[in-house]
């Protein structure tokens, strides 16, 4: 959960993680065999679209094992949510709580950064690591069975169609 790819948003959501140093986690965990999976949000109110892509390409240099991304999705009651209702940005989750459904989907809370460029952005990141000949060639060296090759390859098509 380093949520960020950049020292700024860490310190802005007061995380109280040096980027370097986890970085040399991540080293230290894949020295030793243990698998890595870094969790990254993009769509802090602070950040430009331009600021999302670079934090996502930092993310994929990381080293992790498995990465996973998301936009930002302030929750009620948290410091995040009360700063973006600060910002003048509305919140979603009244109308929700109004108007319950499982296939609900939160709209944006960027003030600049519709969803719809997030969640592309966000696609766009995951073909480009789960996709790179680096990471193809180190699963395939890890599947030792038939039902392994078959999950993975479900897992793939699901990235590649998934909108």
């Amino acid at each position: 959960g380093i949520e960020s790819a950049g020292q700024e948003t860490i310190n802005i959501i007061k995380k109280n993680i040096n980027l370097e140093e986890a970085k040399e986690v991540v080293r230290i965990y894949k020295k030793n065999k243990i698998s890595t999976l870094g969790y990254f949000m993009v769509g802090f109110y602070h950040e430009s679209y331009e600021d999302c892509v670079e934090s996502l390409n930092k993310a994929m240099r990381f080293g992790f094992d498995y990465i996973e991304f998301s936009a930002l999705t302030p929750y009620p009651h948290t410091e995040i949510y009360q700063q973006i209702l600060d910002k003048g940005i509305k919140a979603h989750w009244l109308e929700f709580a109004r108007n319950p459904s499982p296939d609900y989907n939160i709209p944006g809370m960027h003030p600049t950064i519709p969803r719809e460029k997030l969640d592309g952005l966000i696609k766009g990141a995951y073909k480009k690591f789960y996709f790179s000949p680096n990471f193809i060639l180190k699963e395939l060296l890890r599947i030792n069975n038939l039902k392994a090759l078959t999950l993975k390859s479900k897992s793939a098509l699901k990235i590649l169609f998934t909108k």
